[in-house]
C-alpha cells in the first residue's frame, strides 16, 4: 500500500518491535545502539573477516560446518583453522572438542572464531555451559567470536536458546551476534538481517565498512516484512516448529522401520537434519549419485560441509509431510 520505494529509514516502532522480540523470546535487554542492519548475515560476516582480521590470519570453524563459512574465510585471503566436532555415532549427537579448541585458539595467528549457534548442519543447540567454555577459551587467546544465530528462533520442543552474548558482560565484549528473520519466517529474499555489536571499537569498524561498501541503507520491503513477521507471526512460528518437529519424528520412525542402518542425528535446533549413511557401506559419491539420479531426491552432500561429512547427507524437514514422505520412500527404494 506504500507507493514510494525510495531511500528507507527505520521508524521508532520498528526499533521497539525488535527490542520487544529479544526480550520476549530470549529475556535479552538489547540497546538499539548495538544494532546495525545488513542485507544479510553472510555479507556481514565477510565484512567482519576483512575489517577485524588481517590477510593471512587464521579463523576457526567447527566442521562439519555450513559451507559459506569456509568461503568467507578463504575468499577474503584468510586461512581456515578447524576444530572438528566430536561425533557419538551411538547416540547421534555432536559435542565440542575443547582440548583441540584450546590448542587451535592458542596459535598467535588465529584471531577469529565463526560459531554456528545453533549448529548447521548437526542440529545442536549449544548449552550455556558449552558456550561459556568456548567463549572463555577464545577470550584467553584474544580470539574474536562471530556467532551466527540465524536459526535461533527455531528451537525444537523442550529446547531453550541462549544467545552467547547474554552469558556475561565480558563475553558480550568479545562477541558479534548475527540474526535475521530469514530462516524463522522464510524471508531470505527480503535481504534483511540485524547485527548486534556491544564492543564499541568493533561496532565502529563494522559501520565504517558497511558505509565504505554502501550497504548501510535498509531494504524497504525487508523492513516491512520483518516488522510484520515479528509483530504478527509468532503464533504461526510456534505452529511451524511443532510441524517441523513432527516431521523429524516421522522421519526417524520411517528409517527405523524401513532402513535402520540410516542413523538420524538428534535435532535440537534448526529445521535441518543430519543423516548418517555410513553403516550402509556405500561410497559417498555413489550414495550421492543414487539419491540424485535414481531416487530423484536432492539432499545436501555431507562432503560440502567438510571431510567430516563423508557418508552423511543434510535433509531439510521444513516441508509439507507429503513431500517428505515421498522423498523418504524414493530414498528407501534405491538404498
Amino acid at each position: 500500500k506504500h507507493p514510494i520505494f525510495g531511500y528507507t529509514t527505520t521508524e521508532p516502532q520498528f526499533k521497539t518491535m525488535l527490542i520487544d522480540w529479544f526480550k520476549r523470546r530470549y529475556n535479552w535487554d538489547i540497546d538499539w545502539n548495538w544494532v546495525s542492519l545488513s542485507p544479510g548475515v553472510l555479507p556481514a560476516i565477510s565484512l567482519m573477516v576483512t575489517g577485524l582480521t588481517k590477510s593471512g590470519d587464521k579463523i576457526i570453524v567447527q566442521p562439519p560446518i555450513y559451507p559459506p563459512f569456509r568461503a568467507k574465510v578463504e575468499l577474503n585471503g584468510r586461512i581456515l583453522a578447524e576444530n572438528p566436532l566430536l561425533y557419538d555415532a551411538e547416540n547421534g549427537r555432536y559435542t565440542v572438542d575443547y582440548e583441540n579448541l584450546e590448542q587451535v585458539a592458542a596459535a598467535p595467528d588465529v584471531t577469529m572464531f565463526i560459531l554456528s549457534n545453533p549448529h548447521n548442519p548437526v542440529g545442536r543447540n549449544w548449552t550455556p555451559e558449552e558456550l561459556t567454555k568456548m567463549a572463555h577459551i577464545c577470550i584467553a587467546h584474544d580470539v574474536k567470536i562471530i556467532s551466527d544465530e540465524i536459526h535461533c528462533d527455531l528451537m525444537m520442543p523442550g529446547q531453550t536458546f541462549t544467545p552467547i552474548a547474554t552469558l556475561s558482560d565480558e563475553i558480550a565484549q568479545h562477541v558479534i551476534t548475527c540474526m535475521a528473520p530469514s530462516k524463522t519466517f522464510n524471508l531470505a529474499g527480503m535481504k534483511y538481517s540485524h547485527i548486534l555489536i556491544q564492543n564499541e571499537a568493533w561496532q565502529a569498524q563494522f559501520r565504517h565498512d558497511m558505509t565504505r561498501m554502501h550497504l548501510s541503507g535498509p531494504n524497504a520491503f525487508g523492513i516491512v516484512a520483518a516488522e510484520a513477521a515479528y509483530t504478527k507471526g509468532e503464533a504461526w512460528l510456534e505452529a511451524v516448529i511443532a510441524y517441523v518437529f513432527d516431521n523429524y519424528q516421522f522421519m526417524k520412525s520411517f528409517f527405523a522401520e524401513h532402513c535402520p542402518a540410516v542413523k538420524v542425528t538428534q535435532l535440537e535446533g534448526t529445521y535441518l537434519t543430519w543423516l548418517d549413511f555410513n553403516t550402509l557401506k556405500i561410497e559417498h559419491d555413489e550414495l550421492v549419485r543414487r539419491l540424485n539420479e535414481e531416487a530423484k531426491v536432492h539432499l545436501n552432500s555431507g562432503t560440502d560441509f567438510g571431510e567430516e561429512g563423508r557418508g552423511f547427507m543434510r535433509l531439510n524437514v521444513a516441508t509439507p509431510r507429503a513431500n517428505l514422505e515421498e522423498a523418504l520412500q524414493r530414498m528407501i527404494r534405491v538404498l
